[in-house]
């Protein structure tokens, strides 16, 4: 692929300078840390598995022994931890590899970091957080939903309690260079924005903020520099990109990226059934700590950025004769314009030809009806987001009379046992009225047949609040559906 180079040169390895152990090298993000430091003066040793390939050290990970052997021969002044499991589905069925991996490992690199005064940095996630109280700070309680967050998690506790002067990077969801487009949950997209031979339906109710690995990878440089001349510089810190995507926003976003049709692509507003492991609705991660030291940066726009991660897989062959010669230039439209060397007068003819043909689709597309449909389809999605906003409370209000009906009937059966002449405390703040047992059993009995009622009466309310939101889906669902038939 145009550009991919992991491999260290036997001259570079035998110059004085600072090394850096990057672990997961050939990964998506380990490929992008390993080429940032490298295109600026580290020598570079970077550790593969599987994909290992020529000069790049090849180690399991989970080898304890092996791992150590590493470390003592080469003798890294930072070590990059990017090496993880970082698919959840992946690790709520195969746990106990994931956790060797994503927590064994991470404190042997840990310990060994310390005992040989290495800086360690730490990739983590913004899977720790439960995505419910958005945006989340360094210092917010962590409370993963699921298996992968937990061995983050688990992850950063090790890193920090056996090297305290690390730094733990949590970052969202990657993309960036893939050798496969099913390599990041991003461009995996590209797959179903390709198929328009029949509907998909995507996810467009958990929240996203998609980040290009470049700029990650250019943020762990700058920290392990900065650190370099402020020890003092460790903890928790949040680097992401700032704009906020579902993955069927992402989906469109990267048709309109390549010119190509998105009225195949259908939003799901409900958590997919079919996931093994639950996720965040809204994990936005807080990058204020980074940015008050002046170690972050500008993240690439998305519209932008996917494209240069995905042209090598377009079917049409000039991208590929053609990219690596030309600049794309955002417009506001969302488009592309493309500077290009000299063209031949068919060339340009063909050129022009596919510029009117897009047009003319705009035009079409820009239809009144279209406007009125995108106007529905708003307000629908408000209205169900605000629905489910109440499901969610009334829940909440049901398990509270619950717990509230337990505790009335625990207490009845303990009174109930007491001689019928005992003359019972009721509790009023720090007043305390004597009263018979009659009257407490009474009194607990009515709290229990309130409990009882509200609770009927809520869910009720929330049967009636999830059919609307059925109904809101169906709504929507039509309306895309009759859109792509005109």
């Amino acid at each position: 692929m145009p550009g991919f180079d992991v491999t260290v040169s036997e001259e570079e390895v035998l110059v004085p300078g600072l090394r850096v152990l990057v672990t997961g090298a050939t990964g998506l993000l380990g490929r992008a840390v390993y080429k940032e430091f490298q295109n600026n003066g580290w020598l570079v040793i970077g550790i593969g598995y599987r994909r290992a390939r020529p000069r790049l050290l090849r180690c399991d990970l989970t080898d304890e022994d092996a791992l150590r052997g590493i470390l003592h021969e080469y003798k890294p002044d930072v070590i990059v931890h990017c090496a993880a499991e970082r698919r959840p589905d992946v690790v709520e069925r195969h746990t106990e590899a994931a956790i060797n991996l994503n927590v064994h490992t991470t404190s042997t690199l840990a310990k060994e970091a310390a005992a040989c005064g290495a800086f360690l940095l730490y990739i983590s996630s913004d899977y720790v957080f439960d995505g419910r109280n958005p945006p989340y700070g360094e210092d917010d309680s962590p409370h993963p939903l699921n298996v992968y967050g937990r061995s983050k998690l688990e992850g950063e506790r090790e890193t920090l309690r056996h090297c305290p002067g690390a730094v733990v990077l949590r970052v969202p969801v990657l993309y960036g260079e893939v050798e496969s487009v099913t390599e990041s949950a991003v461009t995996s997209l590209w797959l179903k924005v390709q198929d328009v031979s029949e509907s998909w339906t995507l996810d467009h109710c958990q929240q996203r903020f998609p980040t290009d690995t470049r700029d990650v990878a250019a943020v762990c440089r700058t920290l392990c520099e900065r650190v370099r001349q402020d020890p003092s510089i460790c903890g928790i810190f949040h680097f992401s990109a700032n704009e906020q995507m579902t993955k069927y926003e992402m989906a469109v976003a990267i048709a309109e990226a390549f010119n190509l049709p998105s009225n195949h692509l259908i939003p799901l507003t409900e958590q997919p059934a079919a996931a093994a492991a639950l996720r965040p609705i809204n994990s936005r991660l807080n990058c204020s700590r980074l940015e008050l030291l002046n170690l972050s940066i500008a993240t690439r726009p998305f519209a932008s950025a996917i494209v240069d991660c995905l042209w090598p897989f377009t079917d049409d062959k000039r991208w590929r004769q053609t990219a690596p010669q030309r600049r794309l230039v955002a417009k506001e439209s969302g488009g592309f314009s493309q500077r290009q060397l000299p063209q031949t007068p068919q060339k340009k003819k063909d050129r022009a030809r596919a510029q009117c043909a897009l047009v003319a689709q705009k035009k079409k597309m820009a239809a009144p009806v279209d406007l009125e449909l995108k106007k529905a389809f708003s307000e629908l999605q408000v209205k169900m987001i605000d629905t489910q906003q109440k499901a969610k409370l009334a829940d909440l209000q049901i398990d509270q009379l619950t717990r509230l009906h337990k505790h009335a009937k625990l207490t009845h059966a303990e009174i109930a046992s007491l001689p019928d002449n005992t003359r019972l405390y009721e509790g009023v703040g720090r007043m305390f009225i004597l009263q018979s047992k009659e009257e407490i059993n009474n009194q607990l009995t009515d709290k229990q047949k309130t409990a009882d009622e509200k609770i009927k009466e809520l869910e009720q309310k929330k049967l009636y609040l999830e059919r609307s939101v059925k109904d809101a889906e169906d709504n929507i669902r039509e309306m895309l559906l009759s859109r792509r038939a005109h």
